[in-house]
Order: structure tokens, then sequence, then C-alpha cells
């Protein structure tokens, strides 16, 4: 949290993060043991589902600065990967919504 890279988004939409409050000591618990590159990963998709495109630069430029300090191995993420892995999140929940509603399981 102290040493990583951040952007500045709007309160209303960092309320929405993975990171934020209660929500984010749960994720810093979950993330404890994992790679880096996949707690990276899921950051920048998290931040690409609530910004959309609007923050497709910061993505890139948090990608390049972690490539750069030798955080990353250079094309181990790119845009479009994290572009990629948001539209099969999407299309994961929308085939999951669609067999729940035809199955009339209601959340």
């Amino acid at each position: 949290k102290n040493d990583g890279i951040a952007i500045a988004i709007p309160h209303s939409e960092h309320k929405l993060t993975r990171t934020y409050k209660g929500k984010g000591i749960k994720t810093a618990i979950l993330d404890k043991n994992r790679a880096f590159e996949d707690v990276l990963k899921d950051d920048l998709v998290d931040l690409r589902n609530i910004g959309g495109s609007k923050y497709d630069n910061s993505i890139k430029q948090i990608i390049k600065e972690y490539e750069d300090l030798g955080m990353l191995k250079k094309g181990e993420l790119t845009l479009n990967k994290i572009k990629k892995l948001v539209n099969n999140e999407r299309t994961n929940f929308e085939t999951e919504s669609n067999w729940q509603n035809a199955n009339g399981i209601h959340k």
C-alpha cells in the first residue's frame, strides 16, 4: 500500500475498487501470498471495469513504470490483455446471469 504506484481517481470511483476500506482489508489478506503480477492484473482489471477507457493511459503508464522498475516482465501485462480480461469477466457474468435467470435462480 505504501510503496506502490497510484493514480488519483474520484472518491465515488475509489469506493467501487476492490481495495477500498473494508473490501481492502479482505483483499489484502487474500492477496498476501499471491504473485505481484496477479495482484497488479486484478487491480488494473478493477480500474478498467470501473472507469472504462478513460483510464487506459494510466494503465499503460503503470505497466511501463513497473516494467522499468524490473518488477514486471516486459509484455507480461498490456492494456490489450487487461481489456480482454475485462471482456471475459463481462461475458462470464452475463452468461451466469442468463443461466440463473433461465433456471429461476435470483440472488
